[in-house]
C-alpha cells in the first residue's frame, strides 16, 4: 500500500509544479506514442497468429502480451489528460 501512497503523491507534487508539470506532459505524451505503437504491433501480429493457423499457443502469448502495453498505454493517456486538466484550471 505505500508505492500508491508514494506514487499519489508523487503525482501531486508534480501537478502542483507548472515546470514539472509541463515536463511531465511532454515526457507523458513520448511514452503513450511508443507504447501505443508497441501495443498495436503486438495485437496486429497476435491476430495474424491466430488467422495463419500456426500454433495457437503463440498467439494467445501474442495477444497476453499486448496486454500489457495496451493497459500502460491508458494509464498513461490518464494521467495524461489530468494533468492537462490542471494545466488549463491553473493557467491565468
Amino acid at each position: 500500500m505505500k508505492s500508491f501512497e508514494r506514487e499519489d503523491q508523487r503525482f501531486v507534487d508534480t501537478a502542483v509544479d507548472a515546470v514539472r508539470r509541463d515536463a511531465a506532459i511532454g515526457e507523458l505524451i513520448g511514452k503513450r506514442r511508443v507504447l501505443f505503437g508497441c501495443a498495436m504491433v503486438l495485437s496486429v501480429c497476435a491476430m495474424v497468429a491466430g488467422l495463419v493457423g500456426g500454433n495457437a499457443a503463440s498467439a494467445t502469448g501474442l495477444g497476453l502480451a499486448a496486454g500489457v502495453p495496451w493497459i500502460l498505454t491508458f494509464k498513461y493517456e490518464a494521467e495524461l489528460r489530468m494533468l492537462m486538466i490542471v494545466r488549463r484550471l491553473t493557467a491565468p
